[in-house]
């Protein structure tokens, strides 16, 4: 445990230092914090029962790739429910038959094969609809999300910019 705590005293600076750039190139709102983090676990685990076999600061920064992709998914899942809240909100005040008209005024911003796929998709079974569109149900499911996001991204588009009166 004194070597551990050794190689961390004497490279503490420049590791820091290097996971503050790290994160701060991702985009993190906090590096700061996340390299402290980041620090804080290498050093637990290399402490208690993981042994070091290469470079501390590799092992810091596998640390550090682990601490980044929680932090993303952590930021995605608070965008989804914010998101997620405002679409429910806006859409739930309406009346159904509204709701119908504004999800079929969206749909039309798409080709008529994608509109047919989603309804299909969405409403009858999924493995059939595969099969009708000569896909694996994986290639499916992933066509389905690749247009949701094209048409998610008009929607926001179409917001941004209404139309003049």
């Amino acid at each position: 445990m004194t070597t551990v705590a050794n190689a961390f005293e004497h490279e503490f600076p420049a590791l820091r230092s290097k996971l503050i750039f790290y994160f701060r190139h991702h985009a993190c709102t906090d590096p700061r914090d996340l390299a402290d983090e980041t620090i804080v676990r290498a050093y637990g685990r290399l402490a208690g029962e993981a042994r070091l076999t290469a470079k501390l600061s590799s092992y810091v920064f596998g640390v550090a790739h682990n601490v980044l992709r929680e932090h993303w998914k952590a930021k995605r899942e608070v965008e989804l429910t914010e998101a997620h809240a405002a679409l429910a909100s806006d859409i739930h005040t309406l009346h159904s038959i509204e709701q119908s008209l504004l999800i079929s005024a969206y749909l039309s911003l798409l080709p008529a094969g994608e509109q047919k796929l989603l309804r299909s998709y969405f409403w009858e079974d999924r493995s059939r609809v595969a099969k009708e569109f000569g896909l694996s149900s994986n290639s499916l499911r992933i066509r389905v999300c690749r247009i949701l996001k094209r048409l998610r991204e008009q929607i926001a588009r179409a917001a941004d910019n209404p139309p003049m009166k």
